[in-house]
């Protein structure tokens, strides 16, 4: 699962300029423990054992939709909760052609007319039948298109993904930089083959780049200027090779490390004139962090901080929550939890992906996944 960054690692950031709220963690819990003794407060569960940071993450989940209230909500905020959807190509996924027509009618049932497939080739699998020399392919891109045309749906289709991206970006800068020419040049490829056979199709409407911006290797300039280069250069021959209007997005994940401030800034320095479109924000909910209570936070911060020629900017809810590091493992989220999250993205952003189905929202699936899925059906 290679969509949430944090699980490889990356790790020590900047919590200047935080809020108080959730600054000081111990300070907070110790004020819970005070109230503890009020007779007029509730804690038995907390005297019973439940640890200390279980009760601060429950008061910070109450919070988080209160920080909501009373903020200027998006246009989308009084109909769906989300308008779009990843589906992660993977081998698990079915490429029947009924199987493939379910999974997209089911998103349609659920609201999701915007499609993301997260990559159409990964490693040494491409997700189609091609030339270019992928030794293990599977036909999953040309049922979904066909789906998508049929149900009136759009599908922004990913580039290549790179298992060894988080590698790579570690090197000095001359490495790095000819890495990201490689990249390029990886992607260029691809395009061309993909225009070849689906080019026509009327519901591509976009491209995806799998390359996630993380808020730890790239805070300083040097750094910031070698991706924003890779991605002008990647939009430049995107769209040398494809004039039509598809759009071009890419998505970013920040942590609680990171100040808001210096994660807004970062993202305007990388993205800003590079003709990305979208440039959408993992909630990080996935792994509850930043907490919930910050998410406002940080959404204001990256939206009042907007260049004018920066992308547009969305969310992507994450639908799971981790149960296992490594090897990475998650469950659906509750519908509670998921409600919280959509609330606090429409406050700042009208725009709203999930991810992802069938994966964590199926009407087919386990009662959680049905429940999150239910969530989504008018």
């Amino acid at each position: 699962m290679r969509f949430v960054a944090s699980l490889f690692g990356l790790v020590h950031g900047h919590d200047e300029a935080w809020p108080s709220i959730c600054k000081n963690n111990v300070v907070y819990e110790k004020r819970i423990r005070q109230l503890a003794d009020k007779p007029k407060l509730n804690m038995a569960p907390f005297k019973k054992g439940l640890a200390p940071i279980t009760v601060h993450r429950s008061l910070f989940t109450i919070l988080a939709a209160a920080l909501t209230i009373g903020l200027p909500f998006g246009q989308a905020h009084a109909g769906a909760l989300a308008e779009g959807a990843f589906i992660q190509f993977s081998r698990n996924l079915s490429t029947n052609a009924d199987a493939c027509d379910k999974l997209v009618a089911n998103a349609k049932a659920a609201g999701f007319h915007d499609l993301y497939a997260q990559w159409t080739a990964v490693d040494s699998i491409a997700f189609f039948q091609t030339s270019l020399p992928y030794p293990e392919q599977h036909e999953l891109l040309e049922p979904i298109l066909n789906a998508a045309q049929q149900h009136g749906l759009s599908l922004s289709i990913g580039l290549t993904g790179d298992p060894e991206f988080w590698t790579h970006i570690t090197a000095p800068n001359t490495p790095l930089r000819d890495y990201f020419l490689t990249r390029v040049a990886r992607n260029e490829e691809l395009q061309k083959e993909l225009l070849k056979k689906f080019g026509t199709h009327s519901c591509w409407t976009g491209y995806y780049i799998p390359d996630e911006i993380d808020d730890v290797s790239w805070r300083t300039p040097e750094r910031q200027k070698l991706f924003h280069d890779y991605l002008a250069l990647l939009c430049k021959r995107l769209r040398a090779n494809d004039p039509s209007s598809r759009t071009i997005a890419i998505s970013a994940f920040f942590r609680a490390r990171t100040a808001r401030s210096i994660v807004a800034e970062n993202l305007m320095t990388i993205t800003a004139d590079t003709g990305i479109n979208w440039l959408l924000l993992q909630d990080g909910q996935g792994l509850d962090d930043p907490m919930a209570a910050c998410l406002p936070l940080y959404y204001q911060a990256i939206r009042k901080s907007r260049k004018p020629t920066a992308p547009d900017i969305g969310v992507i809810l994450e639908l799971f929550r981790q149960t296992n590091a490594s090897p990475f493992r998650a469950a659906p989220a509750t519908p509670d939890r998921v409600r919280v999250q959509a609330q606090a993205a429409a406050a700042c952003f009208s725009k709203r992906v999930v991810f992802s189905i069938p994966d964590y929202a199926n009407p087919d699936g386990a009662a959680d996944v049905q429940a999150l899925h239910r969530l989504f059906v008018k």
